[in-house]
This record gives structure tokens, sequence and C-alpha cells, in this order.
């Protein structure tokens, strides 16, 4: 730290010639610690009608960087370069790194300022806290502006934030995938401490890969409960493999699947397998005691939306084994030989896979979230407050919500966004509007699924609402809880209503890149970059034309449609 007087023209000696001492008029400096508080003392004279800056430079190493006895050589040096080259240029070394970011991250909405600001505001802040030079990190729940949660990583990252990177910055989604197979023999050993074969990845995960969430939770008015979310909430295990196989659709990044992603994909499914209950008197396998992403219902038997991730995990196991059986001989062979897969487990793999247990309807064609779902008081939300959050009705506070129809977030909804193919279009309408009037979204990752999932089944006006309450969450406070941190899900899933949602891009099976826009009337278009199997492609759509132009790589092995119909770029 450096302390200075402003000269009497209003300059700063300090920003003039910060390497100077002459203008410093600190006498004593002492350091020390409370707890976990760092505190520095200064100790200067100041006078009445004076002004007095402080200059403060920072700089952070650990064990991770420079080994230890080097930390402090490093970071001597370090500052000794910031004071000697200046503000300006680190400045400069800022803005250029943010202008490449934008240059790829930017969205462009005409005729909507406020969510055309709002987008921004959500892009900003995960673009600034992902790193593309570390592969041992993950992006906190709160990304890098509060505290709650401690700054672990969820299902979040590779649910909700991981395909804002895949499209945008794909070596930062690599990233983000290696730090959960660096982690792979702790996710192995918390299966084998809980009874389970291969690997149960931590509710909340951090550089040891072991499980951070505590057991219990203290809140605000000092009393305790117990939380039951580590114990039961095993679905993240599903959403990381679900994150690692479309990061491989969506690059055709092959080296990382032989790599790193096949094991995990692995591993995962084995873990579904011993996860599973054979229920011999329905012949059916099937998964108790957990908790879905509605986390007001705990514990419960069958969750849809668990044991269909459960079952598409195993699904793509086999799909796996099989790409590298048919195209990767040697991989196959180190992969199987390393884990241990054997035929006989196979067979058993086969067998779970088939006679796992989904909760669905037939007659109505609705997915029961979870069982007995359908047998509790059953209650429908009516009324919103200023914010347009849903008002839980009275009486089903009463009851207590967990014996209530009345969900926390998307939950089967969310199954549906995920895995949208499995579905057809009447089975997303019909759940859609069930469980629509069923959801308070007092979870941010809520709104923008419903969003995303509204447009998919025609609820135009819907898609817009839930929209405005994801990409304006921390802008307008509308859950009262910013002051705790940027709801970083929020920020991915924002994205994601954007682009997968009202500009309608999906990838189909054949990696043809697809738009069937669905634009509110207000807007005149969007403007984004795709960067898609190592090619950038500029976009400009509107409901009634798009423009797509090449600006980085090859177009040999990209193919665009635009409502069906092919556009040559």
């Amino acid at each position: 730290m450096k302390v200075s007087k402003l000269n009497t023209d209003g300059s700063n000696h300090a920003m003039q010639d910060i390497a100077s001492k002459e203008d410093n008029i600190i006498k004593i400096k002492r350091y020390s610690s409370f707890g976990e508080v760092a505190l520095e003392f200064n100790d200067f004279d100041v006078k009445e009608n004076e002004t007095v800056v402080i200059d403060k430079m920072a700089s952070v190493y650990t064990q991770r960087d420079v080994q230890k006895e080097n930390i402090k050589s490093s970071i001597d040096n370090e500052l000794s370069n910031f004071i000697n080259d200046g503000i300006d240029k680190e400045l400069d070394g800022h803005f250029k790194i943010y202008e490449d970011m934008w240059q790829y991250a930017n969205i462009k909405i005409k005729g909507d300022d406020l969510i055309d600001n709002a987008l921004r505001f959500n892009i900003f802040h995960l673009m600034s806290t992902a790193n593309n030079h570390d592969d041992k990190i993950s992006l906190g729940a709160k990304l890098l502006h509060g505290e709650e949660y401690g700054g672990h990583a969820y299902w979040d990252t590779e649910i909700f934030m991981l395909p804002f990177f895949v499209f945008t910055a794909p070596d930062v989604a690599k990233n983000l995938l290696k730090y959960r197979y660096y982690l792979l023999d702790v996710a192995r050993q918390n299966a084998v401490s809980e009874g389970y074969k291969g690997a149960k990845y931590p509710w909340e995960s951090a550089d040891d890969g072991k499980e951070q969430c505590p057991q219990w939770t203290i809140e605000p008015d000092g009393s305790c409960y117990r939380c039951y979310v580590a114990d039961y909430e095993h679905h993240v295990t599903a959403d990381i493999a679900y994150g690692v196989y479309n990061y491989y659709k969506y690059t055709d990044d092959i080296d990382f699947m032989l790599n790193y992603g096949a094991e995990i994909i692995l591993e995962t499914a084995r873990f579904w397998v011993s996860r599973c209950n054979y229920n011999e008197k329905l012949d059916r396998y099937e998964i108790l005691q957990v908790t879905g992403p509605d986390e007001w219902h705990e514990p419960v038997d069958n969750n849809c939306y668990t044991n269909y991730l459960a079952k598409w995990n195993i699904e793509k196991g086999f799909e796996i084994l099989d790409l590298l059986k048919d195209n990767h001989k040697s991989s196959y062979q180190n992969i199987i030989s390393k884990i241990g897969l054997a035929e006989t487990e196979l067979l058993e793999w086969k067998n779970v896979c088939k006679k796992i247990y989904i909760p669905f309807n037939e007659e109505d064609k609705l997915m029961e979230q979870f069982d007995g779902y359908f047998k509790l008081h059953d209650f429908v939300i009516t009324e919103y407050d200023k914010n347009d959050m849903p008002i839980i009705p009275s009486e089903a506070r009463k009851l207590r919500l967990r014996n209530t129809s009345i969900n926390k977030q998307a939950d089967v909804v969310m199954l549906m966004f995920l895995l949208g193919n499995e579905f057809d279009k009447e089975i997303q309408r019909i759940n859609y509007d069930y469980y629509e009037k069923r959801t308070s979204h007092r979870s941010s990752l809520s709104p923008s699924i419903f969003s995303i999932m509204g447009l998919r089944v025609g609820n135009d006006s819907m898609a817009y609402k839930y929209l405005r309450r994801s990409s304006l969450v921390d802008l307008h406070n509308n859950q009262n809880n910013t002051r705790e941190g940027i709801h970083a899900a929020s920020c991915g899933g924002t994205w994601q209503s954007v682009i997968f949602g009202f500009a309608g891009m999906s990838i189909d099976e054949e990696g043809t890149i697809n738009f069937n826009p669905c634009i509110p009337k207000h807007w005149e278009s969007i403007e984004f970059k795709v960067n898609y199997r190592a090619s950038v492609i500029d976009v400009v759509i509107s409901n009634s034309d798009i423009s797509v132009k090449l600006s980085k790589g090859s177009k040999e092995n990209i193919r665009i449609k635009f409502k069906s119909t092919e556009i040559y770029l």
C-alpha cells in the first residue's frame, strides 16, 4: 500500500510516478490477522482540508502456482513489475483480454434494451470468472461475487453454465470438465464409502473432490436444521456425465473423450447400476431415497428426473463403449482394463437399464415427479407479487410444502428440457402445463428452463415472462438475496433461454445446427456468434430471416438449417 498527498492542481504523484518514494507518507506499516481476516495497519499524518490518496496493489500466489518457498519472492517480483510498468499498461492488457472475450460471447438484441442490457450483465459475470489457463478449478455457484456456498461447484456448472462456454469458449468448457476428471478417483472413493460401485460425485465440490455440503445449516435467526442434500441429491453424478457427453457432441473433441470423458461416463454409469434396487414383486429396478432438483420434497422414491437420467447415463455408457470398440480399439482396451469392466458386468448393466422404472401415467400422459406425488395435497399458483414471483397459497404453507404439490423449481420440466428428443410434443405440452401451475421458482435455476420449455410447447407469453425473471434476478434483486452473490446458474440459464429458446438453436443427431426462432414481436433480431467444432459462425436471426457468415475455421463439416431449409455458408 502507498499513501500520498494530492497535488494542489488535483493530480496525484503516485499515479504519475508510482515508483517514487518521496511522496509516500506512511511512517509505520504493520500486518496482522484476526481469524480469517487479514489486517493491514498504516500510520501517517493528515491535516485538515488536505486530500490523501491510497493506492493499494495486491498479488496472490499459492503453492498451486509456485513452490512454497518461492511464494513471497514471486509476489515481490510481480508487484515490483507492476509498480514499474504503471497502471496504464495493466489496464491496456485488461481491456485487450475483455475485448477478445466479448468478441465471441456478446449477444445483441435489437428492440428490447432492458433484456439486451440484462443479458450482457449475465454474460459479463460468466466470462469474468472462468479460467482458460487452469483445469484444476471449476465455477462456484456464486461466481466471484459472494461467499454463499463457499465457492463450491454444483450441478449448476455442467447443466446451466457449461453450454455457454461450449459455444463461446470451448477451451474453458474443456477445463471445467477436466476438473471433474482429476477428481474421479475421489468420486470412486465416495461411491465405495457409501456401499456403491463406480464414481459418485459430491453435491458440493471443492479442490479435493470430497463432499463439502454441511450436515447442518444455520439460518439467519441462529436456528439450525439438518441438511440432507448431500445424502440424497445424487443426480449430480448423471448431470456431470450429461455435460461430458454434450461437450463431445458439440465439439467433436475425440481426444478429450478418449483421455477423460469416456472414463467419467463409464464410471458414473457403473454407479447408477449399483444404486438401483431390484423390486422382485414388480420385476423392475428402482432408485430409492433420493432428492431430485425440487429440493422441497426429500427424500423420495423413484424421482422421475433421477431415474431417467440414470437410465440415460447407462445407455450412453454403452454408446461410448461401441464408439471405442469400433473406432479406437487401443483406447477401448486401455479403459476397460483400467476400470476392470468385464462382459459379465455389462450383462447386468443391460438388465438394469432395460428395467429401470420411470413414473409415467399412460392414461393422461403425465410423468409423476416421484412415487406418491399425485397423492399429495394439490394446489395451483394463481397470484404473483410485484416482482412477478409466484405467491404460494397460504393453505399450502400451513400444510408444510413437502406435503403439497407445490415445487421449489423445475424437476420434470427440467428433464424434458435436457432430453427433449425423448418425449413427443404432446407429452411435453401436457407436463409443462401441469407443473407450471405448481412451481414456485424459489430457485433462480428454474425460470430460464420454463422459458425455453414454454417456447417448445407454444406458450410464448409465458416464455418471455420467465426470461425477464431469469435475466433480472440480480439486477432487480427479485429474490432478495443478491447480497449473497450473483446467481451463476441463472446467468447461464438466461444465455440458454435466448440462444436455445428464442433463437431456437439446436444440434440434431447428424450434427446439423438448426435454427427455429420464436422471437417476441417487439424484437427486431438477435445477433451472436457460435463456436462449433473449431469454427466460428456469425448469426443474425429474426422470425422470418437469417444471416450466417463463417468468421473463423472451415465450413466443410458445418451444416445449418433455418426452419428445416438448409443454409449455405
